[in-house]
C-alpha cells in the first residue's frame, strides 16, 4: 500500500511539473510572438493631406503618421501673377505669385519666411480660364497678371519637395498671357 502511494505521488509530481513547464513556455512564446517584429507589412501607401504618401512599419503594420497636418482655407481672394511652366519639374503646371497685399491672407507660421506661392490643383482648368479660354501647347508663360478666387487651399508646412495647393474657383480680372518660350 505504501508502495502505490509513493507511485501516486510520484505520477502527481510529474504531471504537476510537466504542466508548469508547459505554462511557462506558453507564456513565453507568446510574449515572444507579441514583442516581435513582423517579417513584412503590406506595400499599401495612405495619402496624407499634401498630397505625400506613407507607408506601414512597426510590429501591428499600422501606417506612419503624416509628415504634418496642413492648413486648409476654404476661400480667398487673391491679385498677382500667374505662370504656365512648360517643361522642366513643373511641366503643365499653373502656379500663382500673390502680391505683398495678397500674401498676407496667406495663412504661414511666424518663423516662415518664405515665399508665399502656390499651384492649381486644377491646372488644365486654370490654363484655359486664365488665358481666355486658350490653351497653347508647349508654351510657357510668366508674369500674367490676374485677380482671382480660390478655394481649399492647402498650406504645405514641410521642408522641401511639395508646394502650397489650391482650387481655382474665379477669374475677376485676368490678363491673357504671352508665349515667352517655345519648350522643344
Amino acid at each position: 500500500m505504501k508502495k502505490y502511494l509513493i507511485i501516486s505521488l510520484v505520477v502527481v509530481l510529474i504531471l504537476l511539473g510537466a504542466g508548469l513547464v508547459y505554462f511557462n513556455l506558453k507564456n513565453i512564446s507568446s510574449v515572444t510572438i507579441e514583442n516581435s517584429q513582423p517579417i513584412a507589412c503590406t506595400k499599401e501607401a495612405k495619402i496624407c493631406p499634401d498630397g505625400s504618401a506613407v507607408g506601414r512599419q512597426g510590429p501591428k503594420c499600422e501606417f506612419e503618421e503624416c509628415p504634418f497636418t496642413p492648413d486648409v482655407v476654404d476661400e480667398m481672394t487673391l491679385s498677382g501673377i500667374y505662370n504656365i511652366y512648360s517643361g522642366g519639374m513643373f511641366d503643365g503646371k499653373v502656379c500663382f505669385y500673390p502680391d505683398e497685399a495678397s500674401s498676407k491672407l496667406i495663412p504661414s507660421s511666424d518663423n516662415d519666411t518664405r515665399i508665399a506661392w502656390f499651384c492649381f490643383l486644377d491646372s488644365e482648368k486654370a490654363k484655359k480660364e486664365l488665358n481666355s479660354g486658350e490653351i497653347v501647347p508647349n508654351c510657357q508663360i510668366t508674369g500674367a497678371k490676374a485677380t482671382i478666387i480660390v478655394s481649399n487651399y492647402v498650406l504645405y508646412r514641410g521642408e522641401s519637395e511639395g508646394f502650397d495647393k489650391a482650387n481655382l474657383k474665379n477669374i475677376l480680372s485676368s490678363d491673357k498671357g504671352k508665349c515667352l518660350d517655345k519648350a522643344s
